[in-house]
């Protein structure tokens, strides 16, 4: 409907959006005072005294009180469901947007997956090796470190071929047992301790 815009008080929000506040008459001369109109309307910039502007007056039931607003006119629909049409920027937007966010989700569950994995064979290897010996506290988590890093560095199945060849001997570590030293602990492969938390 085309509504005449009478008088207009701009003001801002307690959020710091810009709206303003107009008295409105519609095309039977009906006048609803004390208009709310939102910055963010496509028609904002014409919402001066005396001018005519294509829109849609919804009123709401705020704490008893009618509260009016002048939007803009609906978009064009669309069959099905009726929903406004996005347009193919907006579209590609939300995609790229859901990609993002998407892609850093499932690094987050492969790491996850990486941290419990590797944490829990590198334990069970450790007291496999260590069934019915004796051992100390420093040899135990010595032992575990190593076999946490080995299982770190060969946990890219795709990228060690060993691992996904049947039949094929996997190239384990040196059988230290509990007796490893300071220079067969710098061996190992490097690791991301960052990424992967010992």
């Amino acid at each position: 409907m085309l509504y005449t815009i009478g008088k207009v008080t701009e003001q801002e929000s307690k959020a710091g959006k810009m709206y303003k506040r107009v008295d409105v008459k519609d095309s039977s001369g009906v006048i609803t005072r004390d208009v709310a109109v939102m910055g963010f309307v496509p028609f904002y910039a014409q919402v001066v005294t005396n001018a005519q502007v294509e829109g849609i007056l919804k009123t709401k039931d705020f704490n008893g009180k009618p509260s009016h607003t002048l939007e803009a006119p609906y978009e064009p629909k669309t069959g099905g469901g009726g929903k406004r049409v996005d347009t193919l920027e907006v579209a590609i937007k939300k995609n790229e947007l859901y990609d993002k966010s998407n892609e850093k989700e499932q690094k987050m569950i492969s790491t996850g997956v990486r941290v419990s994995s590797t944490f829990t064979a590198a334990w069970n290897t450790t007291i496999a090796l260590f069934a019915g010996k004796e051992f100390t506290h420093d040899e135990f988590q010595k032992e575990f470190k190593m076999w946490r890093r080995y299982f770190v560095n060969n946990y890219d199945i795709e990228e060690n071929p060993a691992l996904t060849s049947h039949g094929t001997e996997v190239p384990w570590p040196e059988d230290k047992s509990s007796s490893l030293t300071n220079a067969s602990d710098d061996n190992l492969d490097s690791f991301n301790s960052e990424e992967i938390p010992f």
